[in-house]
């Protein structure tokens, strides 16, 4: 049975060697939205955190479209939780060379190897 270092030093090997042309740099940044201007009355973000690491885009498989609430135009994120310096979180923001995006919902394989990120453009 592999044990978990094994498995996170093989997927970054893979990420830096098979997978590389996949790779992407994301950056994931965390705001503090629970406060507001009381001149505008709109929310503030904070910023709390910050940080830039490679994932990978991947889409969705069909049944998840047709079969959950999953929509055509989402993706999953893969990243390695090895990278990551804080836990993301829903609502957290993604940019890349694809743009920018929210995270809607987030996995974890039993492992606690890699993140998977839905997120939607």
């Amino acid at each position: 049975m592999f044990e978990r270092l094994e498995i996170v030093a093989d997927l970054r090997e893979a990420f830096e060697t098979d997978l590389a042309d996949a790779v992407v740099g994301v950056t994931i940044t965390k705001y503090d939205t629970q406060s507001y201007d009381p001149l505008t009355g709109e929310p503030t973000q904070t910023l709390l955190a910050s940080m830039t690491i490679p994932g990978i885009f991947t889409g969705q498989w069909q049944y998840e479209v047709f079969n959950a609430n999953v929509e055509p135009n989402d993706e999953t994120l893969l990243i390695l939780q090895d990278d990551t310096s804080f836990k993301p979180e829903i609502g957290n923001i993604i940019t890349s060379n694809r743009g920018k995006t929210r995270i809607i919902e987030i996995k974890s394989d039993p492992m606690n190897v890699t993140y998977e990120l839905r997120v939607r453009f």
